[in-house]
């Protein structure tokens, strides 16, 4: 099954903030949420129903899987001192 995506618009101005071959890494990981939406080292966070998180180095991707329309909703691209804010 492949995951539709969709991106925030506070998450894509996050992303523009950051360096290009930062963002291209951080890029190439969030179109493979669409194939498989729970990769190795993805983690669940914590008092939260379905929201999870994937490491891109320094960064955090904060996203939401919705299964039952199958859409990935990236919620926040941040580096790791300020994802959890």
């Amino acid at each position: 099954m492949v995951y539709a995506l969709q991106i925030k618009p506070s998450a894509q101005k996050e992303m523009a903030a950051i360096q290009r071959h930062e963002a291209l890494k951080i890029n190439k990981a969030i179109l493979a949420l669409a194939n498989n939406p729970l990769p190795t080292g993805s983690k669940k966070l914590k008092a939260t129903e379905n929201k999870y998180r994937i490491r891109i180095g320094n960064y955090r991707v904060i996203y939401n899987i919705q299964s039952n329309i199958l859409t990935i909703l990236i919620l926040k691209i941040a580096h790791r001192k300020e994802a959890y804010k």
